[in-house]
């Protein structure tokens, strides 16, 4: 059963984590969708995927604040600011306004996430992509 105190402290945990990669795996239903400005709609595998790279990117990690938290049964909207540095010294932050949806059982089934697509843009995607590019797997 749904449980709204719960909810908001997984939604919590969650976005104050994202930096550190998100939360425990359990925490995540299988059918996790997620859907940012930039990347559009993510199944389960690419969502965590991003996490991992923005958990690689920032040395040290990405520092979230939660501003402000509403909820309602099934879906929690967090106000958040970031500040980080990244890899390649980079200085970034951002405003988001993340909507966290939740099954009955209280793992995480959706993440939608708004942020200012321009410093994203200026910074992160550049970095994120000098990082992929950097660390792509070499053939077997």
């Amino acid at each position: 059963m749904a449980n709204l105190e719960q909810q908001s402290r997984t939604a919590q945990e969650f976005i104050l984590n994202i930096g550190k990669g998100g939360v425990a795996p359990a925490r995540y239903a299988d059918d996790l969708t997620a859907w940012s400005l930039l990347s559009g709609m993510m199944d389960k595998t690419l969502y965590l995927s991003k996490l991992d790279t923005v958990r690689q990117i920032f040395t040290p990690p990405l520092e979230i604040t939660v501003d402000t938290v509403t909820a309602q049964a099934g879906r929690v909207v967090i106000q958040a600011r970031s500040t980080g540095v990244l890899f390649n010294g980079t200085h970034y932050s951002n405003d988001y306004m993340f909507l966290v949806e939740f099954d009955s059982d209280d793992r995480i089934t959706h993440v939608r996430e708004y942020f200012d697509s321009t410093r994203a843009i200026q910074a992160l995607v550049p970095a994120m992509r000098e990082w992929n590019a950097r660390h792509a797997a070499s053939p077997a």
